[in-house]
């Protein structure tokens, strides 16, 4: 019974190891690359692309220090990408993580010799401006088929979580928004809305250590504002995106973009849609040890989590001109996903000599579905060349429902099954309203001020 009474102590633990196994096959301390000009000076706000095979894992720009820092990036070998202005853009050599931790790279001078001008217009991957950084989505190829969510894993200062949190310079409770509109969701409910959508819809991401006072108080921990393409050209315009990917299993990115303007009509609709097959496998064997330092049990722990599921996104809308000066529109949107998962775990107790003592075997099954809808009302007014005014109002309507059904079994003398099912619906009920002024001060300076009410109603049910 000695082992029965690990086993139920083990059973909250089984369940979390996957997570804590993924964990701990990262290092803590990660790595810090340090950038430094030919003077020896650190490099300040260099941009450094950390690649894998090639592949981009991650960005980060460079403190005062001139230091670039990555956390949790895995065992294996890495280059890094070094670009900063006035200076040649660079590759480091390959270093093994994590024997080795920390490396230095000095850039050189770019070239000064011209022998003939020319003059090409194009934005760079990340920007630092005033109060933020930053990311033109298309301006890097690697975004090319990916969703939201996964560009922001590799954005600088950015860390998702096994859970679907979001944090910013490692502080937690990041206020995410969607064209300047707060999407009142977090954790899973988050993760799921913007797996939903295509890097290919969106023009740029914000990230805002310290936001502005037009935000909302409870983004103190950092904002996140994702900016949704807009076309105004005159005519008709569009574009179709078609991706695909390999691994073990295939998947499937879609997106559409379609805009018509005449006149004081300007008309709009995007649509995105992809698919996707997932399967994790990881493989935990602990050992255990008297003070002897002779092997008294062992623990051996495969986990296989797999799954799939399918996003639909969409938005369509009208912009009517008024006045060179006044704009009013609606915006019509909504997302439906659907998601399944299969969890198979089974913890085994061994012996010094490999004997099975006792084990414990789960598995689960979980049916997400997630739906919302959008309706906007906005208005843009230039009350002078230096004040402008806008005016929002939305209502979001969100329907979320989780079935679950878990399965355990001691697999022993005397064992037991039991299993736990759940069904979990709700739905949240948002309407807001709020008025933005804006007054230009100078070049570099601005007065912001406005008011914002909103009502949110919240049903749910186990």
């Amino acid at each position: 019974m000695k082992h029965v009474q690990k086993l139920y102590r083990l059973f909250a633990l089984m369940l979390l190891a996957p997570f804590t196994y993924g964990q701990a096959a990262t290092s803590s301390d990660g790595f810090t690359l340090t950038v430094l000009n030919e003077q020896s000076k650190p490099a300040i706000a260099a941009t450094v692309e950390l690649l894998k095979d090639n592949k981009l894992v991650k960005v980060a720009i460079t403190d005062n220090n001139g230091e670039a820092r990555f956390e949790k990036i895995g065992k294996g070998s890495f280059t890094f990408k070094v670009s900063f202005n006035n200076y040649q853009t660079q590759i480091s050599g390959s270093y093994v993580f994590p024997s080795v931790n920390t490396a230095t790279v000095t850039l050189k001078p770019a070239t000064t010799t011209l022998k003939e001008v020319s003059i090409a217009a194009r934005k760079p991957f990340i920007e630092q401006k005033p109060g933020k950084v930053v990311l033109n989505v298309d301006a890097s190829v690697t975004n090319v088929g990916s969703t939201v969510l996964e560009v922001l894993e590799k954005s600088p200062g950015v860390t998702v979580d096994r859970n679907g949190g979001i944090a910013l310079q490692g502080k937690a409770g990041v206020l995410v928004l969607i064209d300047d509109k707060q999407t009142y969701l977090s954790g899973a409910e988050l993760n799921n809305l913007l797996s939903s959508m295509s890097s290919s819809q969106v023009e740029l991401i914000e990230l805002m250590n310290n936001p502005p006072a037009k935000y909302d108080a409870s983004g103190n921990a950092g904002v996140i504002n994702i900016k949704t393409k807009k076309n105004k050209a005159k005519g008709f315009n569009g574009s179709f995106t078609i991706s695909a990917g390999q691994g073990i299993y295939a998947k499937n990115n879609n997106s559409m973009q379609l805009n018509y303007r005449t006149g004081k009509f300007n008309m709009f609709v995007s649509y995105s849609m992809n698919l996707n097959k997932y399967l994790t496998n990881i493989y935990a064997l602990r050992k255990y040890y008297d003070d002897n330092g002779v092997l008294t049990a062992v623990l051996d722990q495969p986990t296989y989590f797999s799954g799939h599921f399918i996003n639909n996104n969409i938005k369509v809308g009208v912009d009517y001109y008024v006045t060179p000066k006044t704009t009013i529109g609606i915006v019509l949107g909504g997302t439906a996903i659907k998601r399944k998962g299969k969890n198979d775990a089974r913890a085994t107790w061994l012996d010094a000599a490999g004997n099975v003592d006792s084990a414990i075997a789960t598995n689960s099954t979980s049916n997400n579905k997630f739906s919302s809808g959008l309706v906007n009302l906005n208005l843009r007014h230039n009350l002078s060349s230096s004040q402008d005014i806008a005016v929002d109002i939305d209502w979001l309507n969100y329907d979320i429902n989780s079935e679950q059904q878990f399965n355990n079994e001691f697999q022993s003398a005397g064992g037991y099954k039991e299993s736990a099912r759940g069904n979990i619906p709700a739905a949240i009920k948002i309407v807001s309203g709020k008025i933005d002024h804006t007054l230009k001060m100078g070049k570099n300076s601005n007065l912001q001020s406005g008011w914002k009410s909103s009502h949110i109603s919240t049903d749910n049910s186990a």
